[in-house]
């Protein structure tokens, strides 16, 4: 298939910007010329389906590096009683209400409905951290079931915290073992079927013992995923580090050998200039 006549920014190394830009798609889906049309046609078989994009914007798809797919089911959720005052209580009120009420059904269906809105807004890879604590086991298959067909990529993970006690931890804990034992990744860390990955999914410093975080770590060891986790998102995420181990949050999960450079590090927002340091030294990707 041929694309044509198309404006097309590269996100190359130059910022090219193509004003008479073309593409051409392999019979695969795979992109096997980018050009001007010049540049193009010769590549193109006679015959081959050809769309004139009149102008149009045309760019590498999106990517978000950190999303919550079941929350699409919040969508005009009107919270009951006085509004939450801080973020603790917005967790208590909405989102830990929100995950404990799913089934697998539920899980599928809020995955399905956000991935097609995605996909309508140039999306083609997304980075998700889920949560389902009464509908746990195989809920990263019915994700992958959507992914697939969607027809986007996707690294998904599993939300291990302790926060609803030890049960669902280990439960949280074994579905990211089963599903990355599933989709092992390659020695680049990249996924091996090319659309679906995995990360080992960690909620906050805040829920997660030593304990468990030193299960996960020593699970990884084999698996080589990296942890997917929420740092710093907020200031009780901080004070709750120090508190009980006199330490800021990226100390801790650094220490406990949970943030290397295969983890992602997802907000952030409270974070000192030495942690950025001790981030930028490890290599953590920060999202």
């Amino acid at each position: 298939m041929l694309i044509k006549n198309a404006r097309i920014v590269a996100f190359d190394r130059a910022n090219h910007i193509l004003d008479d830009g073309a593409v051409r798609i392999a019979a695969d889906g795979s992109i096997s010329a980018v050009g001007t049309l010049a540049e193009v046609a010769p590549s193109v078989s006679a015959g081959e389906e050809s769309l004139d994009a009149a102008g149009r914007l045309l760019m590498p798809a999106l990517i978000n590096a950190h999303t919550h797919l079941y929350s699409t089911l919040a969508r005009g959720i009107a919270l009951r009683g006085k509004p939450p005052k801080n973020f603790p209580e917005i967790l208590k009120k909405l989102w830990w209400r929100l995950d404990c009420a799913l089934d697998l059904e539920d899980v599928y269906w809020s995955a399905l409905v956000g991935l097609i809105d995605y996909a309508k807004s140039g999306v083609g890879t997304l980075v998700d951290h889920h949560s389902s604590p009464n509908a746990c086991a195989g809920s990263l298959d019915r994700i992958e079931q959507a992914f697939r067909e969607v027809g986007l990529r996707g690294c998904l993970c599993y939300e291990t915290t302790d926060r609803n006690g030890r049960e669902k931890s280990r439960a949280g804990f074994e579905e990211n073992v089963r599903f990355l034992e599933r989709h092992p990744p390659n020695r680049q860390g990249k996924a091996t079927d090319g659309l679906i990955h995995g990360h080992f999914g960690l909620h906050a410093s805040f829920t997660l013992t030593d304990r468990t975080l030193a299960a996960c770590r020593e699970a990884d060891r084999s698996l080589r995923a990296g942890f997917h986790i929420h740092v710093a998102e907020d200031a009780c995420d901080v004070r709750d580090a120090r508190r009980r181990y006199r330490k800021s949050v990226v100390e801790r999960l650094t220490d406990l050998g949970i943030l290397y450079d295969r983890s992602l590090a997802a907000h952030c927002v409270h974070v000192t200039p030495a942690d950025i340091r001790r981030l930028a030294r490890r290599a953590i990707n920060v999202v």
